[in-house]
């Protein structure tokens, strides 16, 4: 099993634009790391992969509660990485806390009416984790902090509250989720299921199924993240398209059209 991870390590660190730590061996590499852009941001790289306990009710799309879906003993990011974060997020004075990770934070149901129906292998699998995580944020990182995500080709803008068992939990960051670039093909402007499920998730302030990507501008005061998108990429030459653009005010949670 070291044999097999070191050679993950070294095929990873070598495919990807990224410094490789000095360590005595490639298993002995980590790839959480925090990075600051001078005083105006922290980026807190997270590894949602290789800690998290194994996904529950047999992975995939499933309806909840069920199986251990929801034992507060499961982490995604593992303890040592809990703690790495929190204690991060309570030393670092950058005006912005950013948490570049993999799988979407915000759950979304995607059926109609009860029972609630998540995805494992995202947040949504791991609801102890993620109460947590958020907890942390908003005991010590509050309207400051901005989720970056990718896994899940499609693009979203989604509140993060302190809990999503009730809507009126305090939003307390933001999630913005980028596409792919081409899996997926030419893609959608919406899942089919979004739209049926639109009321079942509140906290999902936008969402598209196209191919592009979403530019951050980021000041003392202001996180402006602007939606590219193309109608295909199944042939050449498609026109670049902005179909949304948002804004977050420092200090203030909660993320509203620009």
């Amino acid at each position: 099993m070291r044999q097999r991870r070191a050679a993950a390590y070294q095929a990873w660190w070598e495919h990807q634009p990224v410094r490789v730590p000095r360590v005595t061996s490639w298993a002995d590499l980590t790839i959480r790391r925090s990075l600051a852009w001078g005083a105006l941001a922290r980026f807190w790289v997270l590894d949602t992969r290789q800690y998290r306990d194994d996904q529950a009710c047999g992975d995939g799309i499933r309806q909840v509660p069920c199986s251990d879906w929801a034992d507060p003993r499961r982490s995604l990011l593992g303890a040592a990485q809990e703690r790495w974060l929190a204690d991060g997020l309570t030393a670092s004075r950058a005006r912005w806390q950013v948490l570049a990770q993999q799988v979407m934070i915000a759950p979304f149901d995607s059926e109609p009416g009860e029972p609630l129906e998540l995805a494992m292998d995202q947040w949504s699998g791991y609801p102890a984790a993620r109460d947590r995580l958020l907890a942390t944020v908003a005991e010590r990182a509050p309207g400051r902090t901005v989720a970056l995500t990718g896994d899940i080709h499609s693009h979203w803008v989604n509140d993060l509250r302190q809990g999503f068992d009730r809507p009126d939990r305090p939003v307390v960051a933001t999630e913005f989720v980028g596409t792919s670039i081409s899996s997926g093909g030419d893609g959608a402007d919406q899942w089919p299921q979004f739209a049926r499920a639109r009321g079942e998730n509140p906290h999902v302030q936008w969402h598209n199924a196209r191919r592009g990507y979403v530019r951050c501008e980021v000041t003392e005061s202001e996180w402006r993240a602007e939606y590219r998108t193309v109608p295909f990429v199944s042939r050449p030459d498609a026109p670049a398209e902005t179909p949304t653009r948002w804004r977050l005010v420092h200090g203030r949670p909660g993320v509203e059209r620009a």
